[in-house]
């Protein structure tokens, strides 16, 4: 009998061990995942007001009864940050990302690797999409030395938007605006503003109806 209430306190404290080291687990996972990112931005000069490290509930990742907050981050943009001059326009601004957290495109990771002032977005028109004629999909870089990850499309009402008011040749650029993520769910977002030439050039593009 002794040794039978001794094999059940063993048992219980191994439980107990293996639930701890689970929740340390998972809040080592969170907090990687929120980021090294989080104080690597603090950290960084600030050269551009928007520019900031943030939750947009407050409070930490994750909390008590285990409901966890989207995490989020601005990047730097506008300005400086875009060399030749585009603009972004009413509409364009703040664009999720579609098929951001698809399996196997790697968004999570790609927000866990950005780097201030060194992550950038392309455009790029898939011709011959066969669901979307209006198809422009989403590339991203994280950090200077990273290569370029499809990272999704834009929404296709803006995408049909843009092609029934501008020519096939219209330069496309974006920017990024802000990501966020849920470590302990595995989902992320991209936001991304999209830009266009300036209203001057880009009157040549416009479409005549």
């Amino acid at each position: 009998m002794e040794f039978f209430v001794i094999f059940i306190i063993f048992g219980v404290l191994v439980i107990l061990i293996i639930n701890n080291k689970n929740k340390t687990n998972i809040e080592k996972a969170a907090r990687l995942a929120n980021y090294n990112n989080a104080e690597r931005w603090k950290s960084h000069p600030t050269k551009n007001t928007q520019l900031s490290a943030r939750n947009s509930f407050g409070g930490s990742a994750y909390n008590l009864d285990n409901k966890e907050v989207w995490k989020v981050f601005d990047y730097p943009w506008g300005g400086h940050m875009r060399p030749n001059g585009e603009v972004s326009t009413n509409g364009m601004t703040d664009i999720r990302v579609v098929g951001f957290n698809i399996e196997g495109r790697g968004g999570i990771e790609f927000i866990g690797s950005s780097i201030p002032y060194e992550t950038k977005i392309r455009l790029k028109r898939e011709v011959g999409n066969p669901t979307d004629k209006y198809a422009i999909e989403v590339y991203g870089k994280a950090h200077d030395k990273s290569p370029w990850t499809k990272l999704g499309y834009i929404p296709k009402d803006l995408a049909k938007n843009i092609d029934e008011n501008y020519t096939d040749d219209l330069p496309l650029a974006a920017e990024p605006r802000r990501a966020g993520i849920k470590a302990l769910e595995g989902v992320g977002f991209m936001a991304i503003n999209i830009l266009l030439p300036p209203s001057v050039k880009r009157k040549k593009y416009k479409k005549i109806k």
